[in-house]
């Protein structure tokens, strides 16, 4: 999956998650909360994300590796998070204790 833009507060100072999302959205992007959602979705067991924005060094340094630590936290915890409940599935099934 595609993904790339993320919100990184250090570098985006004066920009919210929702403007760095809707201007990645206008070049037809994923940012990694969407792309973990949609694996989430389809029901995925792997993420991998590719194709990173060139302001992403992607070399060694401290700076370049919390920046990919944060784009991979943040595409895992929406790809790890529970499913919303659908509007049809009220409380249809029972449990029983033996």
């Amino acid at each position: 999956h595609e993904a790339t833009n993320a919100f990184i507060a250090q570098m985006d100072e004066g920009k919210t998650a929702e403007e760095v999302a809707e201007d990645t959205f206008d070049h037809g992007h994923s940012t990694p909360p969407n792309a973990g959602a949609y694996a989430r979705a389809v029901g995925a067991k792997r993420l991998v994300l590719n194709h990173f924005s060139a302001r992403y060094k992607g070399d060694e340094s401290l700076m370049a590796r919390s920046v990919m630590k944060t784009i991979e936290r943040q595409a895992a915890v929406a790809m790890l998070q529970p499913p919303l409940p659908s509007s049809s599935s009220s409380s249809s099934s029972s449990s029983s204790s033996s």
